[in-house]
């Protein structure tokens, strides 16, 4: 039996604590860009992840004059090794373009951020309407 896909689903968190606003988006990548080219990007922001057919989530970084605006994208549910995955990528993002370098003095709010980042991302996806596959990685 064919996977459940999941039709393009969008939400958007903001963290209290470094407002850093977020959007996660579940769905093909060719919708992913269609979300990053309304909201005035160009193409060339998506990184290689993305340009593979493969690719089982991607952290984008989109730098304006103002703000600074990212995208969490799975082509489907991810696995929880892909969430935390991605989830990574996202805290060590957000704290870099916040000013906060990982020291060992940083650590510690690196650790809580990572964790309220994976929390807040798994909340929004249970709100998912249709569970798609899980990739295996």
């Amino acid at each position: 039996m064919a996977p459940t896909r999941v039709n393009t689903w969008r939400r958007t968190l903001v963290d209290p604590v470094y407002q850093a606003d977020v959007d996660l988006v579940v769905g093909p990548r060719d919708a992913l860009l269609a979300i990053l080219r309304g909201c005035g990007y160009p193409q060339s922001m998506v990184d290689d992840d993305a340009h593979s057919t493969h690719a089982l989530g991607s952290t984008f970084e989109g730098k304006m004059p103002t703000f600074t605006q990212w995208f969490l994208w799975f082509p489907d549910r991810p696995s929880q090794q892909t969430l935390v995955h991605e989830c990574f990528h996202l805290a060590v993002r957000v704290l870099r373009d916040r000013g906060v370098t990982l020291t060992a003095e940083s650590e510690e709010a690196y650790a809580y951020y990572f964790s309220a980042i994976v929390r807040e991302v798994e909340r929004r996806l249970d709100q998912l309407p249709t569970r798609g596959r899980k990739d295996k990685r």
